[in-house]
């Protein structure tokens, strides 16, 4: 396993950044761009993104995709622009707009999804420390945007539209996960899709008291349980 901030590491940079969200969750973060300054930080930053990926295949279930760097490197970053506006409130709106243009620089797929996942998981903490921002802020927006595109990483946070679960329901380990997450933070709204509704029954089977909400909006539809395979 690689250390936690191993010597060299920037206070403030995105591996200090990266580092942080896959240990303690507390982060560092400077007023600065976050992109890396140099060919040395460069490296820590895939150094830093390996290290998410080393820790979230030991929680993974079954075979999870393989790792994309440029996909994680993407949502690295964009985690830490966020993290960015929400604490320096003082930074112009017309920056928050500007970023949000910048998207994803790979197409939607499992090895996508599973990478942008790495940092992207924390969507929902996000838009918990955002309570209180204006609804139509800037930074609202493009979370609730992203959360909308990455439905694997926003379960358990603001109820969005999803625009696309397909990628993730056709493979198993994603799909997995997502019933998992689903389960773990009760999220009734991603309950509308007639898929992830069998998954989550099967998966609580017996035993409904082990997530109530879920049970009750599920056995008041009174759709059959089928085991996921």
């Amino acid at each position: 396993m690689i250390p936690r901030q191993p010597d060299g590491v920037r206070p403030g940079s995105l591996p200090c950044f990266i580092y942080d969200l896959g240990s303690t969750g507390d982060v560092q973060i400077s007023r600065g761009w976050p992109l890396p300054a140099d060919a040395e930080e460069v490296r820590r930053t895939w150094s830093a993104i390996h290290y998410l990926n080393e820790l979230r295949r030991e929680e993974c279930p079954l075979s999870a995709p393989q790792l994309d760097l440029e996909a994680a490197g993407w949502a690295a970053a964009t985690m830490y622009r966020m993290t960015q506006f929400l604490v320096y409130r003082d930074l112009d709106a017309a920056q928050i707009v500007a970023s949000a243009q910048d998207a994803c620089p790979k197409p939607m797929s499992p090895l996508t999804i599973y990478s942008v996942d790495l940092t992207f998981n924390h969507l929902p903490r996000l838009m918990q420390l955002a309570v209180g921002f204006a609804p139509r802020d800037p930074l609202i927006v493009w979370i609730h945007e992203l959360c909308s595109d990455w439905p694997l990483s926003s379960v358990g946070g603001p109820r969005v539209k999803v625009r696309n679960l397909e990628p993730i329901l056709s493979h198993h380990s994603l799909r997995l996960a997502y019933r998992d997450r689903v389960i773990a933070t009760q999220d009734l709204s991603r309950l509308t899709d007639d898929r992830v509704i069998q998954d989550v029954k099967a998966a609580l089977g017996a035993h409904p008291e082990l997530s109530p909400s879920l049970a009750v909006a599920l056995y008041q539809e009174g759709i059959p349980s089928d085991e996921v395979s």
